[in-house]
């Protein structure tokens, strides 16, 4: 699960929700497992999950959290920033 962590660090970094082929893709939260992160009309939109569920990355779903492997990151401050810039 580090692995999937470290990758979705480094995919939020270049993903480039202006592109086409971004639209659709699900990462997780980088601080919030109840949380998720999904490109919609070229903006990079945090989305949340209803009430007491949590965000799979396998799954793509939101489920109870016995059935979810969270993991969240301290990511550094590039991507802290990247995330509230909008870049």
């Amino acid at each position: 699960m580090k692995s999937q962590v470290i990758a979705c660090a480094l995919v939020l970094l270049d993903l480039d929700c202006s592109n086409p082929s971004s639209v659709g893709i699900f990462l997780p939260h980088p601080t919030d497992c109840q949380k998720y992160l999904n490109c919609w009309q070229g903006l990079l939109i945090e989305g949340s999950c209803p009430l007491g569920l949590y965000f799979d990355l396998e799954r793509q779903v939101c489920e109870a959290e016995a059935r979810v492997r969270c993991t969240m990151s301290a990511l550094d401050s590039d991507t802290n920033r990247a995330m509230t810039d909008g870049n």
